[in-house]
């Protein structure tokens, strides 16, 4: 496959939503030394929440109250990862993203862990997301 075709590629299978996948994050995460249960606990109510929502040249996220909104353009890909650059109002950075299945990961931490993230499955569950958050945000 071409550099150009494996990019097109990439693009059409980002694109959509795709949530932060706490079982899965949580049981390949490596500490740096050992915590607690409870510390363990805390850490994980971390991940599961986060969306991320990959349209043509936009990437849109949140979690809970926060919202962020970056372009974002692929530098580069094969069949198995992309870097991606994203450009907001804080600056710039590039990420580099795996892909395996209906999941994609990407670096988080340090010792090797990764955030994994998984497809949603329609944009009916994206909308019950955005739905879900704003019935939070009113009952504030």
């Amino acid at each position: 496959m071409s550099s150009a075709a494996a990019i097109r590629a990439a693009k059409q299978r980002l694109r959509g939503a795709w949530r932060s996948d706490k079982a899965r994050s949580v049981a390949q995460w490596k500490f740096a030394k050992p915590i607690s249960d409870k510390q363990r606990r805390e850490f994980a109510r971390m991940f599961g929440r986060t969306v991320w929502h990959f349209g043509p040249g936009i990437c849109t996220g949140w979690l809970e109250d926060l919202r962020w909104t970056a372009r974002y353009k692929v530098l580069w890909a094969d069949e198995y990862s992309a870097v991606l650059h994203f450009k907001d109002k804080a600056g710039t950075k590039c990420h580099h993203l795996f892909f395996d299945a209906e999941y994609f990961y990407v670096a988080a931490g340090y010792a090797g862990s990764v955030e994994y993230f998984r497809r949603m499955p329609s944009n009916s569950a994206l909308q019950r997301t955005r739905q879900k958050r704003r019935a939070v945000e009113r009952g504030r």
